[in-house]
């Protein structure tokens, strides 16, 4: 009976201090088991499961997204990270849930952040080549085997710093070596550069009433639209160590840029380890009226994979208003 109480007693503590950490967050398990639909676990294995470079201890994978049928897509050099400045092997795998639908192996480098339209894999790859030469050269895959269907080769002469996908458009942050100087391009799915772009962040072209927003919150990152809305994502860490304590928040953004609602999930859900990606914001894709995001499990070499209902969360976020933003 002592023992009993003492759980009890614990337990009741627990709870008082996980309310504390989250004021905000309005979570109860119930919320939480509506809001994650899935969680998927593949392992990372060169031969097998999902490719990976393996770098100092860090697991770094090139490229995720996810096709209208839910499949999910994994490309890395798989090689060790010195070999990404020669021509390396690069391996592409597609899985159905856990299990592997095909594997693709190109014996060139061929790696980066993708994304998927039409059947389509798109894939621009700006890393150095030998002699600090910039490679740029923009491919165009099938998504049904990963067979290269069209090479446009060094797009562009000035060295593409960063780019990030929208709709179907590619933001390329580009520096100009002959004048310091960083512009930004517009690139279309046919590797034609058809104009400038104000900045490279995605809200500017999602919406241009969140600009003014972002001179105060640019850490904010822009998922997606889901139902005439934008989808934003923030991470907070409020507590760093051992025992960090960080959230996930979710915002939804009207037509007419007010923010009508968050919601806020305990980043313990989604795995406690990172991967790392070549390119920001890779680990988390909206797609098919949820929202995807890759994470790793510490004892072991699982990528773990939660698939989140948008519809919930947009429920859970009208719960809880946003404060105004100016």
């Amino acid at each position: 009976m002592r023992t009993f109480a003492i759980l009890i007693i614990s337990l009741f503590f627990t709870i008082s201090i996980r309310a504390q950490e989250y004021p905000d967050s309005g979570f109860t398990n119930k919320a939480e088991s509506k809001i994650i639909n899935k969680q998927i676990r593949i392992p990372l294995n060169n031969s097998s499961g999902i490719p990976y470079c393996l770098w100092k201890g860090i697991y770094i994978i090139d490229g995720f997204e996810v096709d209208s049928a839910g499949n999910f897509y994994f490309i890395a050099n798989s090689n060790n990270i010195v070999n990404i400045l020669n021509d390396s092997t690069t391996t592409l795998a597609v899985f159905t849930g856990s299990k592997l639908k095909y594997r693709k192996i190109f014996n060139k480098h061929l790696t980066n952040d993708i994304i998927i339209s039409a059947n389509r894999i798109y894939l621009l790859d700006n890393s150095l080549y030998m002699r600090g030469k910039d490679r740029n050269d923009f491919y165009e895959l099938d998504a049904k085997n990963g067979k290269i269907l069209k090479k446009y080769p060094h797009i562009f002469n000035s060295r593409i710093h960063n780019y990030e996908y929208f709709d179907s458009l590619i933001v390329l942050s580009v520096y100009d070596t002959i004048e310091p100087i960083q512009y930004y391009e517009l690139l279309n799915f046919k590797g034609e550069v058809i104009g400038k772009a104000p900045n490279q962040n995605q809200f500017n072209i999602a919406d241009s009433l969140s600009l003014k927003r972002l001179k105060t919150f640019d850490d904010w990152v822009y998922l997606g639209r889901w139902n005439g809305l934008l989808v934003l994502w923030d991470e907070h860490l409020i507590k760093p160590g051992p025992n960090r304590v960080e959230y996930y928040k979710f915002y939804f953004e009207d037509a007419h840029g007010k923010i009508i609602g968050v919601s806020t999930l305990d980043a313990n859900l989604f795995g406690c380890c990172s991967i790392s990606f070549i390119n920001d914001n890779i680990d988390r894709k909206l797609r098919n009226g949820n929202i995807y995001i890759v994470n790793r499990e510490e004892q072991n070499k699982n990528v773990l994979i939660t698939i989140l209902s948008i519809e919930e969360l947009y429920k859970d976020a009208l719960q809880h208003p946003a404060p105004d933003v100016k």
